[in-house]
């Protein structure tokens, strides 16, 4: 998924994947968010890249990931 909204962006901008990946990783750490793929998004949206179909595929994945480390630790004695 990352990938994607990395090539996304990339194109979008024509700023290298790697360039791009290290201003995502950067604002990441700024942020402190759960999800790197919730900071590409809003990487994209600042950036004028148009990502609204990747918004549902990351909302999946992060509440799966929220979901399924709530269900880890509640299982935990």
């Amino acid at each position: 998924m990352l990938e994607r909204i990395i090539d996304r962006i990339s194109e979008g901008t024509g700023k290298s994947s790697k360039d791009v990946l290290a201003e995502i990783n950067k604002m990441h750490r700024d942020l402190n968010l759960l999800a790197v793929e919730v900071v590409a998004l809003i990487y994209a949206r600042e950036n004028g890249v148009e990502i609204e179909d990747l918004i549902d595929d990351v909302k999946r994945k992060v509440l799966f990931l929220r979901f399924s480390s709530n269900s880890q630790q509640s299982q935990q004695p």
